[in-house]
């Protein structure tokens, strides 16, 4: 059994209509489309005249989702609050329909949608190969709340495997457990449904085999070479054939990594690869990879040179610097308020870890003794900014006396200090350096 998520939605009707309606977007015949029932009230919208004819009616089906729907309390922009997914058997299994009731409800509860607490519904499609179930659902629950979509691929690769358990359904290797050259990250066996299917390969099918080759070096990496900081896995990786590539925004900080093999022209990105192995958030954390991030060391062998430090500040400050629109990005993280300086440190690895730590200690130095410390990927990631701006500011951290002055003569336009005597502080210590 292969789970498929196809995204949320902002309507439900077109979704129904895909699943439960023969049409030309989607090759099925009436005959071959069973309702299921899950959650829903609704009666069946599919009814069979006497000359064998089917009608479907999704109007009171539409109504009970939107009414679901509608119940939502929380603050949603975009409005999608409908999910579609699918579960696909493999071209040698079979379910009967009472059996796919039974599926839903405990594949859905799996997902945090409980029976009694939310809506979902079904379209069974009994085609020659590869007999499969659509599943409509409101991710809005009965007491108005949204429901989580937090790690589904794997919650959906657990309770999968314990449904194809029960029933005796054949399961892809979970590549939540383990990396090897057959498992499948792409939650869809593309190769095996394809050849159920009577196809010939896409040309993308390519690429699966070079992922499959990544993650298996990837597992050689971890068994056999342990790297405990992302350094270490970046070099061990480059030893076995390949190279990663770090995405950055505007001042360098990594957004996110991809794999290449040597020789080929594809990067696969690490979420591609394996979310739960390859990512950069699952290798930095604690209860995946847990690889130690310190982006002054680390930086350089992703071939970055951006740090971004964060910079403890007073609500005054914040208002300072929003009244006079300043090119600071604040950020609130756990209720206290921070100013982002960024600086670019050059490429040099030993190089940048030791201008680093020169950046650290002047900046401690310029706002009194302050916290100045750089953001872990995490802080980053679930960190709320106050103030953003189109020109950020970046210093040049090569010449770190004229560096500190720039971030000195800028920061006193929000800061509270006396000036003269931060700068004694400031050249205090750059002379005794």
């Amino acid at each position: 059994m292969i789970y498929k998520d196809f995204q949320d939605r902002s309507g439900i009707r077109a979704t129904l209509e895909y699943f439960l309606r023969a049409n030309d977007d989607h090759e099925h015949a009436m005959g071959n489309i069973v309702f299921v029932q899950g959650s829903a009230i609704s009666d069946d919208p599919i009814s069979i005249n006497t000359d064998g004819t089917a009608e479907v009616n999704l109007d009171e089906l539409v109504a009970e989702f939107e009414q679901q729907a509608g119940l939502y309390v929380g603050t949603n922009r975009d409005g999608k609050l409908y999910n579609h997914s699918t579960l696909t058997l493999r071209y040698e299994d079979s379910l009967t329909d009472k059996q796919w009731a039974e599926v839903i409800e405990e594949f859905q509860a799996g997902m945090g949608y409980e029976f009694d607490n939310s809506l979902f519904c079904g379209g069974i499609h009994k085609e020659k190969k590869n007999l499969h179930l659509h599943i409509g659902a409101c991710r809005v629950d009965s007491d108005g709340k949204l429901i989580s979509k937090h790690n589904h691929y794997e919650k959906a690769q657990r309770v999968r495997d314990r449904i194809c358990q029960k029933f005796g359904l054949t399961a892809p290797e979970n590549s939540f457990d383990f990396l090897s050259k057959n498992a499948s990250n792409d939650h869809l066996d593309f190769v095996s449904l394809d050849k159920a299917r009577g196809n010939k390969f896409n040309k993308d099918f390519s690429y699966v085999d070079e992922r499959n080759l990544i993650r298996t070096k990837i597992k050689q990496v971890f068994e056999h070479d342990k790297p405990s900081t992302i350094t270490d896995y970046v070099k061990s990786l480059k030893k076995r054939g390949v190279t990663i590539e770090a995405r950055e925004d505007k001042v360098g900080e990594c957004m996110g990594i991809s794999y290449k093999l040597k020789g080929s022209d594809k990067s696969h990105s690490g979420s591609n690869i394996s979310s739960t192995h390859a990512s950069w958030g699952s290798l930095l954390n604690p209860e995946r990879k847990g690889l130690n991030y310190h982006p002054a060391r680390d930086n350089p062998t992703l071939g970055l040179t951006g740090i971004r430090v964060k910079v403890k500040v007073t609500k005054k400050q914040v208002s300072t610097i929003k009244r006079l629109r300043l090119n600071v990005i604040v950020r609130r993280y756990e209720g206290q308020y921070y100013a982002d300086l960024a600086f670019r440190c050059g490429d040099v690895e030993m190089l940048a870890e030791a201008i680093m730590e020169m950046i650290l200690k002047t900046l401690a130095l310029i706002f009194c003794g302050g916290y100045a410390r750089t953001y872990t990927p995490l802080e980053l990631s679930r960190s709320i900014i106050e103030h953003d701006t189109n020109n950020e500011t970046v210093y040049d951290g090569s010449d770190i006396q004229q560096c500190m002055q720039n971030v000195m003569t800028d920061a006193m336009t929000w800061k509270d200090e006396d000036s003269d005597t931060t700068q004694d502080l400031c050249f205090g210590w750059d002379k005794t350096a």
